[in-house]
């Protein structure tokens, strides 16, 4: 279900010009359950999070592969 889900709002999102913020204003109700799970995760830090992961994971790549960038989070 999980898939299908991301795979139908790439698809709105590259097929259809929506943007990641319409999808999520149409897929919620102000003052739902899901809005309410998407703001506690936002107070938390869960976006910053999971971008540090992803550059954490691309220096090591990067480490592994004998290439550095400006960009990479170790030095």
């Amino acid at each position: 279900m999980i898939v299908q889900s991301m795979a139908g709002s790439a698809a709105m999102m590259q097929n259809g010009g929506m943007t990641a913020a319409e999808l999520r204003d149409q897929g919620t109700s102000p003052e739902g359950c899901t809005i309410g799970g998407i703001m506690a995760l936002e107070e938390n830090g869960v976006r910053g999070g999971v971008g540090r992961a992803l550059r954490e994971a691309v220096t090591l790549a990067r480490i592994m592969d004998g290439v550095r960038h400006v960009n990479d989070t170790r030095e």
